[in-house]
């Protein structure tokens, strides 16, 4: 279980600063996209503590977790590692795409969202242990919380 915790605190991390990394490709559309989910997510999160993000990070990770990874993609693959190669593809595809159309800020937004849900149902099919992605999840949303509500300055 530590394990597990471990790795998806190192992923989280590194998922998170990708991301941040990603925000300051000099664009139109990752300027576009910027703004918008920030406005956006703004509009949820201000005045909140940080417990309160960190607590909102974590009910999202453990609940999309359990519901894309940990139900969705296993009911198109059946158990993730005994299916064949051409149901993991399918049930990763569709799990994420779900998973992207379900975070519409803009249509960028949604594939990124949708690359993430891949990446998530990566590491959960690689380490075969929804913990890790419950706490990429977390750790990913909580950082860039936390860094949009106390950090960021428009």
């Amino acid at each position: 279980m530590f394990t597990g915790f471990f790795y998806g605190v190192v992923f989280g991390i590194l998922l998170a600063g990708l991301m941040l990394l990603v925000q300051l490709i000099p664009s139109n559309s990752m300027k576009t996209l910027n703004d918008a989910s920030t406005a956006q997510v703004l509009q949820l999160l201000r005045g909140m503590s940080l417990a309160q993000l960190v607590t909102v990070a974590l009910t999202a990770g453990v609940g999309e977790e359990l519901l894309f990874r940990g139900w969705l993609m296993q009911l198109f693959t059946g158990n993730v590692h005994s299916c064949s190669l051409q149901e993991l593809l399918l049930g990763l595809c569709i799990s994420s795409l779900i998973f992207g159309l379900v975070h519409p800020m803009s249509i960028l937004y949604i594939i990124l969202a949708s690359v993430m849900g891949i990446v998530l149902g990566a590491i959960y099919w690689i380490f075969d242990n929804l913990l890790v992605s419950i706490v990429t999840h977390w750790i990913y949303d909580a950082i860039l919380m936390v860094w949009l509500v106390k950090f960021y300055k428009p």
